[in-house]
């Protein structure tokens, strides 16, 4: 996908630094430690949140200790992180993207708010939940809300854009069972100044800017994404000061890192390392002077702060694992924050993960298992902790181990979670709660299998790849049969093994094994739209159209509906010369495919 042409930041961040430079800078809000009751900053009539995907925190200079490596140069990231406050000790309690922006504009971590996937989750309808999204608070105050997204996992069906009058995610939502949709961008950020500009100047305005280049697939590597999307940032302040003078307030972040390889790790969301929970965390707002902040921060802070300093205040949960208003003074020293690692298992029926950390120590759980609870000391330089010792044997793990309670608690309280979902980057079925730690403790440890993933992703991508050629699809129907012989409850193998026996089906007898290959990756938990759409095609295929029907009722209870289902009910319908039902999944198809209403929320952008 070509993600545009950059155009050269340097004016851009001359911009920027002109307008950063007529900042009242009259907080005391120094180093986390110390510092008292910090004078709150004046309320701003614009806000922005920054998402740079995929980020890590060490590929960002401004948090290069003197001496280290520069990955790369971030000149206009760096000039957010000198004229704003740099939140050195930030982490992400999920490395998936869905579920982090969740917690970021929720500030309720993943078990609270239910969506753990980047595709089967859905947040709830207002009237549906007990907590508020920040767009929807905002809005009840009066302001203008403006989202623009950048890629798949952000699509609106997911349920983010509650609360925001415009929510452009560029029509991203085409997933089609192996890759996902995104746009550059520059584009998203030229799509957003433009709202800007057509706003009056007066009006109270959140904006949401989501950008995705440092994401795979890297065009062409990692750091040259990292580059383009802080040309991209640079532009949008540039931008924004224009457009809004020179008083907004901008908080930058991301949803995660990037493992780059890393224990086995190829990019992010099966493990659990450091370099994928630790995230860049910029403010820059009016009358808050420059520093550096070490106290412990999560995604689930940026909420309450963007509230604070939007002039109201946003209700979080009670407890230690909620979200925090930072301008309201430094975190305790000894703040827990706990992070999940659930994707393994949504993918693949690995262990789940969880691990929590409090102060220097990390702990990780991994299962009920000898070995499978470990104890980590963090660092500041990478790979940011220690080799680890068994918890059982270490007494720094009792307190992270009453988080990883806490956070288990917290997570049968929430009846009001996100709801299934259907298809996606990342589809697999249904995310549930934490299973039993003894259970969880039978399953693999990701640790230990993290290099199959990749072997599995190989063959996937071969599978993909065009044109197709029958000996490449075969070679990769080989390296998916060796995996399968170990690891023999993967539903991600046997979706795979599917796809590339569809692939090279000539008949029917072939399509009827691809068939069956898609109901074992349903049967061991694959139970999303994209496997059910396969199945039910490779039916038809097969020349069985009856069976296509069959099957779509067997399974219509346990998948949410799906436009690209009710086609395939209509389509087999129509085959056996079952009219009626025709009519009605295509109605439904089309149903499914209008966008709802836009409900404007009271005030707004009018």
């Amino acid at each position: 996908m070509n993600r545009g042409t950059y155009k050269d930041p340097v004016n851009a961040l001359r911009s920027m630094a002109r307008a950063a430079a007529t900042l009242a800078l009259v907080a005391a809000l120094g180093s986390g430690a110390g510092c008292g009751d910090p004078k709150p900053p004046p309320a701003v009539r614009t806000l922005v949140l920054v998402t740079v995907d995929t980020l890590r925190r060490d590929h960002v200079s401004a948090y290069v200790p003197a001496g280290g490596t520069v990955h790369v140069a971030t000149p206009a990231i760096d000039a957010l992180a000198r004229t704003g406050v740099r939140f050195d000790d930030a982490r992400t309690p999920t490395p998936l993207t869905l579920p982090a922006h969740t917690t970021m504009l929720s500030a309720r971590a993943p078990g609270a708010h239910g969506v753990r996937s980047n595709s089967a989750s859905r947040i709830p309808p207002r009237a549906a939940r007990r907590w508020p999204l920040l767009a929807e608070t905002l809005a009840d105050a009066g302001w203008c809300c403006g989202a623009f997204t950048s890629a798949g996992p952000l699509v609106t069906r997911y349920g983010l854009d509650a609360g925001f009058d415009t929510y452009d995610d560029g029509a991203l939502d085409d997933f089609s069972g192996g890759g996902f949709a995104e746009r550059p961008g520059l584009q998203t950020v030229e799509r957003a100044l433009a709202w800007l500009a057509a706003l009056p100047r007066e009006r109270r305005v959140f904006l949401w800017v989501h950008v995705f280049e440092p994401h795979q697939p890297y065009r062409p590597d990692y750091r040259t994404d990292v580059t383009q999307a802080d040309a991209v940032v640079g532009t949008l302040v540039a931008g924004l000061a224009a457009a809004r003078g020179p008083d907004a307030a901008v908080l930058l972040t991301s949803d995660h890192g990037e493992a780059l390889g890393e224990l086995g790790e190829p990019s992010h969301g099966l493990l659990l390392a450091e370099s994928v929970l630790r995230v860049p965390f910029l403010l820059v707002a009016p009358g808050l002077a420059p520093g550096v902040r070490s106290d412990p921060v999560d995604l689930a802070d940026v909420a309450p702060t963007l509230a604070r300093l939007a002039g109201t205040t946003f209700p979080t949960p009670e407890g230690p694992l909620a979200g925090r208003d930072l301008l309201a003074g430094p975190a305790p020293a000894d703040r827990p924050r706990v992070a999940e690692g659930l994707h393994a298992f949504h993918q693949y029926r690995w262990a789940q993960l969880t691990c929590a950390v409090v102060g220097r120590h990390k702990l990780e759980d991994r299962g009920d298992a000898p070995g499978r609870r470990v104890l980590f000391r963090l660092s500041d330089t990478p790979p940011g902790q220690d080799a680890g010792v068994a918890a059982e044997s270490a007494p720094e793990a009792e307190a992270p181990a009453a988080a990883l309670r806490a956070y288990r608690r917290a997570e049968s309280g929430a009846p009001d979670r996100g709801a299934a979902g259907a298809g996606g980057y990342g589809a697999g079925g249904a995310v549930g709660p934490l299973e039993d730690p003894a259970a969880n403790g039978r399953r693999l440890d990701p640790y230990a299998v993290v290099t199959d993933a990749g072997r599995l992703d190989r063959a996937a991508a071969a599978v993909l790849a065009q044109p197709v050629t029958a000996e490449r699809v075969r070679a990769a129907l080989r390296d998916l049969d060796t995996l399968e012989a170990r690891d023999p409850t993967n539903p991600a193998i046997a979706f795979w093994r599917g796809r590339a026996l569809r692939t090279l089906a000539k008949t029917p007898a072939d399509h009827a094994a691809a068939r069956a290959t898609f109901l074992a990756a349903l049967d061991r938990g694959r139970a999303d739209a994209d496997t059910l759409l396969l199945a039910g095609r490779s039916a038809l295929a097969e020349g069985d159209a009856p069976g296509t029907l069959a099957l779509l009722s067997a399974w219509h209870d346990r998948i949410p509906p799906d436009a690209r289902l009710a086609d395939l009910e209509a389509d087999a319908a129509g085959r056996v010369g079952d009219t009626p039902r025709r009519e009605a999944a295509t109605a439904r198809a089309a149903a499914l495919r209008k966008a709802p209403a836009a409900q404007a929320p009271p005030g707004g952008c009018r």
